[in-house]
């Protein structure tokens, strides 16, 4: 059977977790280290191209 106080203290640190992940992105978003999903698309696309091209 689960734990009641381990439940509450791992549900406590995913809060925290969460918490610090959405602190980074603000932080990423206000110093322009943030792209669109149409932008990181792209790059990803390009960095497959050029990987491509190194394997020929």
């Amino acid at each position: 059977m689960d734990n009641p106080d381990w439940d509450q203290q791992e549900r406590k640190e995913q809060a925290e977790a969460l918490l610090e992940m959405l602190r980074l992105g603000e932080e990423s978003r206000a110093t322009g280290k943030s792209m669109t999903a149409e932008e990181f698309i792209a790059r990803l696309e390009a960095r497959h191209e050029a990987r491509r091209g190194e394997s020929s």
